[in-house]
């Protein structure tokens, strides 16, 4: 019984410090999530990941952690909008069958002050989420590792590079989408990309999102370079593998988007420089793809 007071009485403690301490908080949340990714059972992993969920939303609504870095926290993803109109934290914890949980926060700072939202992942659901407009509820969930913003009209895009791994499968790459006009009632995706075949893979119609598919085993490039979105071309050994997303892989040429006229465009065969570095295939030890 004594044992499981003092449990709760430093639960809570931790939870009021959160609240008036960031600093503290943040190294209660590294310890936490260093925990939700090493720790030997997926009961354990997700209780530490539970208690790390409960502390971060105790903060990230204040002005004060809104500009805090959170260095200390490997395994979360802390990303800020070009422009600071939004703050999307994301995360991951693996599990037992070799897949991840994915979790995330969009924090929106506008006239109204700051917003929290949660971001739930449904993407073990959606075949075909490129054809979707998906909402916060209903996430396809993603590391996202960089934020690109553009305009046209007054309007504004802010695109998300995301990785979306799972060890068993096939892993992905996700170019996603925000735009300026869906903050208030928000909504993830956009037909902002005119590329009717990409990796040899006909679209049925404007897609919403870009979501490149590949053998876990195999690392493939997704960064922004030089205002481009340049891209390993993925393929197949043989025409007839076409779709069975495990045989994907790259054949070492790259291909890139470009922004015109509001529309991320498709450029074919184009030669990169060494400043484009793969990101590894899964989420390191300490749970975050590099760029």
């Amino acid at each position: 019984m004594k044992i499981l007071v003092s449990f709760f009485f430093t639960f809570f403690s931790t939870i009021a410090l959160a609240q008036t301490h960031i600093p503290s908080a943040e190294r209660e949340l590294a310890r936490l999530g260093h925990n939700s990714i090493v720790q030997k059972t997926q009961e354990m992993r997700m209780a530490a990941q539970d208690t790390f969920t409960l502390i971060l939303d105790q903060i990230i609504g204040t002005e004060e952690a809104y500009n805090f870095p959170f260095e200390r926290v490997q395994n979360l993803s802390k990303l800020h909008a070009p422009d600071k109109s939004f703050r999307i934290y994301t995360w991951s914890v693996p599990q037992s069958d070799g897949s991840f949980a994915f979790f995330g926060r969009l924090v929106l700072n506008d006239k109204n002050g700051l917003r929290v939202i949660r971001l739930i992942d449904g993407g073990a659901d959606k075949e075909w989420a490129e054809y979707l407009l998906i909402k916060p509820e209903n996430w396809y969930g993603a590391i996202y590792y960089d934020i690109i913003e553009t305009k046209y009209k007054r309007k504004t895009y802010y695109s998300l590079l995301g990785y979306r791994p799972n060890t068993k499968t096939y892993n992905q790459k996700i170019v996603e989408v925000l735009a300026s006009d869906n903050m208030n009632k928000l909504r993830f995706g956009a037909h902002i990309f005119n590329t009717p075949v990409v990796n040899g893979i006909k679209y049925k119609k404007r897609p919403y999102r870009l979501i490149f598919r590949y053998n876990p085993k195999a690392v493939a490039t997704v960064r922004y370079v030089n205002k481009e979105i340049v891209m390993d071309h993925l393929a197949v050994p043989d025409y007839s593998m076409t779709e069975k997303w495990n045989m994907y892989g790259p054949d070492f040429s790259y291909h890139a988007l470009y922004w015109k006229k509001g529309k991320w465009e498709l450029k074919d065969e184009i030669i990169v420089n060494n400043d484009v570095k793969p990101t590894p295939q899964k989420p390191t030890q300490k749970g975050l793809p590099k760029k």
